[in-house]
């Protein structure tokens, strides 16, 4: 479907996530510009959409640059060259890299001085997904800004959603999410590695997710709440218990001879709050074992 209106596009960077951005607002019908440092990527796009020479003319010819380039240092670098201050001012700029709440927080600066309207946009997807609704985008910025321009990105993921009008918060939200994400994912990889050295058919684990990722959700929520409210008191189960079962993990590990470094580590969390005089308290408490304060 074609939009009501057209929109002016630049995309800078044709990696693998930019082609695929670039694709879907072509694709969308936006009058869209292309440019990457080498020219073989923009070949695909000769025939959808206007390739630039430079990163400077691909700006010019656009009212929204979204810059998908492989880190906050390539893009800063590229932001600073000759000619990209006249370029980008009066305009839109999307920084969809990943980076850091610092990263995001002083390429906003820069935009500032420099009169360019700036969106940060985390991406919660893999390339083949853009364009999906199996992709998730996270803004943060001015609200009127991505309020202005919200039809026009909507193409791009199943959910783009703003997050919040401080600019780190994009940079923030996605971070956690990949922490989360990351450390349940060797979780896993742990457990099922555990199950196949004892012959357990991973086909029994896996049906047991449904449940699992369930419980798991229960307590982060109400470990959410409680540490908010700094409350760790409960008659559910200490810290002392549970770094008692994840000893089992450790040691069943070692002897399947599988690496236990995964479960050893959460077990030298428990062990740092119980040391902070935690060893009663809940599992909320571990809060206090990561936090930069807890931990002096």
């Amino acid at each position: 479907m074609r939009p009501t209106h057209r929109s002016r596009v630049a995309v800078l960077g044709l990696g693998q996530m930019g082609t695929e951005i670039a694709r879907v607002l072509a694709e969308a019908g936006h009058d869209t510009t292309v440019w990457n440092r080498t020219s073989a990527r923009t070949e695909a796009f000769k025939s959808s959409a206007s390739v630039a020479s430079s990163a400077d003319e691909a700006c010019r010819g656009a009212d929204l640059v979204l810059s998908v380039l492989s880190n906050y240092t390539v893009t800063d670098e590229l932001l600073k060259a000759p000619g990209m201050d006249d370029a980008l001012s009066g305009k839109t700029l999307v920084q969809m890299s990943t980076g850091t709440p610092d990263e995001a927080r002083s390429t906003a600066s820069w935009a500032v001085r420099t009169g360019v309207a700036y969106l940060e946009a985390k991406i919660v997807a893999y390339p083949n997904s853009i364009g999906t609704d199996h992709s998730s985008i996270l803004y943060s910025g001015d609200p009127e800004t991505f309020g202005r321009w919200q039809h026009t990105l909507a193409p791009l993921a199943g959910v783009n959603v703003l997050v919040g009008k401080n600019v780190t918060d994009a940079a923030t939200l996605d971070l956690a999410w990949l922490g989360f994400w990351y450390g349940a994912s060797a979780a896993f990889h742990q457990s099922l590695a555990l199950c196949r050295a004892e012959q357990l058919p991973v086909e029994t684990l896996s049906s047991q997710l449904r449940w699992m990722v369930d419980f798991i959700e229960l307590t982060a929520r109400d470990s959410a709440t409680r540490v908010e409210n700094d409350d760790f008191s409960g008659t559910d189960c200490t810290l002392e218990v549970h770094r008692s079962a994840l000893e089992h993990v450790v040691r069943a590990s070692r002897d399947a001879g599988i690496d236990d470094r995964v479960p050893r580590s959460v077990v030298e969390l428990f062990s740092r709050a119980i040391a902070l005089g935690h060893g009663g308290d809940e599992l909320p408490a571990l809060d206090r074992a990561v936090t930069r304060t807890s931990s002096r």
